[in-house]
């Protein structure tokens, strides 16, 4: 549309461009209206806020954080607490350790090799770590 104006009708817009009707268009469109930041103030930055709060603040630094590296970390720090009391230095406590870990690695095994059809992999898991936070 822009060749055909340019090439073809060519007088005619030299015309439009200096009757009153095309200053004033030229001037109208010529200006900054400002919508560009009422847009950006009410509507994009609102969206910017809440995003922000929403998906990083709550999930990437809250729930993500806590279920992965920030809540392994806690919970590798409560069971070694947990351990280290534990360890006194004394040889019979050591063995005492070393057998009743002994004697309930065989009972469970017992225990799984007896209902082995009745339990699955995910079953397993969770009486392993339910075995581990007792610790």
């Amino acid at each position: 549309m822009a060749f055909l104006l340019n090439h073809i009708y060519s007088s005619f817009l030299i015309y439009l461009k200096f009757s009153q009707f095309g200053l004033f268009c030229y001037s109208f469109f010529n200006q900054k209206w400002f919508i560009d930041k009422i847009y950006n103030l009410y509507i994009i930055k609102p969206i910017f806020h809440i995003s922000y709060v929403i998906s990083f603040r709550l999930l990437d630094k809250g729930f993500i954080e806590l279920l992965g590296p920030l809540g392994l970390v806690f919970k590798l720090n409560e069971i070694s607490k947990k351990v280290s009391g534990f360890q006194t230095g004394l040889i019979y406590h050591y063995t005492f350790i070393i057998l009743v870990s002994v004697f309930l690695y065989i009972n469970f095994t017992f225990f799984f090799e007896i209902f082995y059809e009745y339990f699955t992999f995910e079953i397993l898991s969770y009486y392993f770590f339910l075995l581990i936070s007792v610790f």
